[in-house]
């Protein structure tokens, strides 16, 4: 039996993940699959309180090899209407996905 290179590994595990993503958005015309997290949350301040909202998404760089941008345009699919761009990229432990939160263009 042929032993398998960190290379074939790691693409089997990249396919494996890309299979596992929760959903495609797009970033300047471009489908790409990722996996979401949305969450809701309390702000207190000054003796008034506020609600945030914060989406975090998880891009493998074998599907979207350069670092997002402030300039890269990003549609939800559950928010068709509205463009985002990137905000706080950051790369994961592994260094397989980029790490991004979005913010609302125009806001």
């Amino acid at each position: 039996m042929a032993r398998k290179t960190l290379a074939d590994m790691e693409s089997v595990v990249n396919a494996a993940a890309r299979n596992a993503l929760s959903h495609t958005i797009t970033i300047n015309g471009k489908p790409v699959p990722v996996q979401g997290d949305y969450g809701d949350g309390e702000i207190a301040a000054l003796g008034s309180v506020g609600g945030r909202q914060a989406i975090e998404l998880m891009i493998l760089k074998a599907d979207w090899p350069n670092e997002p941008v402030r300039s890269d345009s990003i549609i939800l699919p559950k928010r068709p209407n509205l463009r985002f761009r990137p905000s706080n990229v950051e790369t994961s432990a592994d260094g397989a996905h980029w790490i991004l939160n979005v913010a609302k263009i125009g806001a």
